[in-house]
């Protein structure tokens, strides 16, 4: 897009749309989203705390104020312009774990209801190779398309499904969801090469691999649940592999005062997080250390952590906003 079209997109989306509360993308992805695990004790109410399912490691609850939905009662994202309004399934299965929670956390069989609904949507609809599919255009993604950070939201939920009602099409569909991580995807799966240094991870938009790290981080959470609470060897080495491939990229990620968000062959300049996924990411490491147990990542998690100061997230606004306004 040109740069007035860029400006144009953002004040639609990121101001008047939030100001006037339509159901705009940012109107969701704005809603916080706090570690639900983060340390030893919270680790321990994790594993402790599982009958009849685990919350999940992320807090989704505040995702519930978003209501904006079809006849089928499943969220809605407005992309406006050409795209419109589209079912985004990570939106979806975020809406969704943040609904099981609720039921965690009240008994409620609404919630329940709700939560098993969203599972049964999206099982019957995944497809034949255990895809979750966008079924909308997104830059260099046609439709449809997959990702690997979708596919471990969405493993988390058809597991929790399994264990809310034993049914084991949702534990085959956690497992498929899994399937093609380590597949390259030039053969229809996630996983690529980092450009700098070589290191396979799972990428988040694979038909446009930029090595976002917020979806890497995000997509060892499936593997380690599948891994753990099906006990399935697969799904933990995936996990284990995920983690060794970490532990060697976060240093690119990490500047002298601030973190990047990709590694985007076509931009102009480098990618700096904005502030609101810098706190995003810095949780990521906050789930992972307490659940791996690593140093190297709890290091990394502290260091991200000791730049989140006012003045760096001031320059990593303007930045952020220049970058917008000028690539995407």
């Amino acid at each position: 897009m040109s740069v007035t079209a860029n400006l144009r997109h953002l004040v639609a989306n990121y101001v008047f749309g939030r100001v006037q509360g339509k159901p705009s993308t940012s109107r969701f992805w704005y809603l916080p989203e706090p570690a639900a695990v983060f340390d030893g004790e919270s680790a321990t109410r994790y594993f402790d705390d599982a009958s009849p399912s685990p919350r999940y490691v992320m807090n989704y609850r505040a995702k519930l104020r978003y209501d904006y939905a079809g006849e089928d009662g499943i969220i809605r994202l407005n992309y406006g312009g050409t795209v419109g309004t589209q079912i985004n399934p990570l939106a979806a299965f975020e809406w969704a774990l943040g609904c099981h929670d609720r039921f965690r956390d009240t008994g409620s069989e609404t919630h329940r209801a709700t939560f098993l609904r969203y599972a049964e949507h999206f099982r019957a609809d995944q497809s034949a190779d255990g895809h979750f599919l966008y079924r909308f255009r997104w830059f260099q993604s046609p439709a449809p398309w997959s990702s690997a950070l979708a596919q471990s939201r969405g493993a988390s939920v058809m597991l929790r499904a399994w264990m809310l009602t034993g049914d084991e099409r949702y534990a085959d569909a956690a497992r498929a969801a899994l399937r093609d991580f380590e597949r390259p995807v030039d053969e229809g799966g996630f996983l690529v090469r980092h450009r700098l240094d070589g290191v396979p991870y799972f990428e988040e938009y694979p038909a446009q691999p930029t090595a976002a790290i917020n979806g890497f981080l995000a997509a060892l959470f499936g593997p380690f649940e599948v891994g753990y609470w099906l006990n399935d060897a697969d799904a933990r080495g995936v996990f284990e592999r995920g983690l060794d491939a970490l532990e060697r990229l976060l240093p690119h990620y990490t500047t002298s005062w601030w973190t990047l968000y990709d590694f985007d062959p076509d931009s102009p300049l480098p990618n700096v997080h904005s502030p609101r996924y810098h706190r995003m990411v810095t949780d990521y490491l906050r789930v992972l250390a307490a659940i791996s147990g690593r140093a190297a990542i709890a290091a990394w998690r502290d260091e991200w952590a000791a730049r989140d100061t006012g003045i760096n997230r001031t320059r990593a606004y303007a930045l952020k906003a220049y970058k917008k306004i000028v690539h995407r």
